[in-house]
């Protein structure tokens, strides 16, 4: 039997992606496994400094991690409340490929990713993290799929 030491949790810190955390925090404890809290920033595209100079660009990036880092901390002081050994990480880059960098760095046993829950064309069209983090990952990957809204808010 795998014995489970490392989770990673990568997130983009929305409601789907939370999804994930409950059941990671469970897991973690169960095993006594230390969960890495991961949030990926993608570089924004460049543009001409016409339109923004460099200094607003650094500045948005500034801010940007930092409030990531914020909502990173918040949750890890969460975890921490209920016994869980936890590490933040931030990286840049596209997810996709620096959230498979952060498993190996990090030597993970399980990635723990919650899901937009899309199906059929949408699906196959949009692609979507998860997916491919389960193609990909180099070791097993929990997926956890986001409660389904209100019938109100399904439209």
């Amino acid at each position: 039997m795998a014995v489970i030491t490392r989770i990673l949790y990568p997130t983009d810190l929305s409601e789907h992606a939370a999804a994930a955390l409950a059941p990671a925090a469970t897991l973690a404890r169960t095993f006594r496994a230390e969960v890495v809290l991961l949030h990926v920033i993608e570089p924004l595209p460049l543009l001409s400094d016409s339109y923004f100079p460099p200094a607003t660009w650094e500045a948005y990036a500034e801010e940007t991690r930092a409030e990531a880092m914020a909502r990173l901390d918040l949750l890890a002081r969460q975890l921490k409340a209920e016994g869980v050994t936890v590490t933040t990480r931030l990286a840049t880059g596209p997810v996709v490929s620096s959230i498979l960098k952060v498993a190996e760095e990090e030597g993970v046993n399980l990635i723990a990713i919650g899901t937009h829950g899309r199906t059929g064309l949408s699906s196959v069209l949009l692609g979507s993290v998860a997916d491919k983090i389960v193609r990909l990952a180099p070791c097993p990957v929990l997926t956890v799929r986001s409660p389904a809204p209100p019938p109100e808010e399904r439209r």
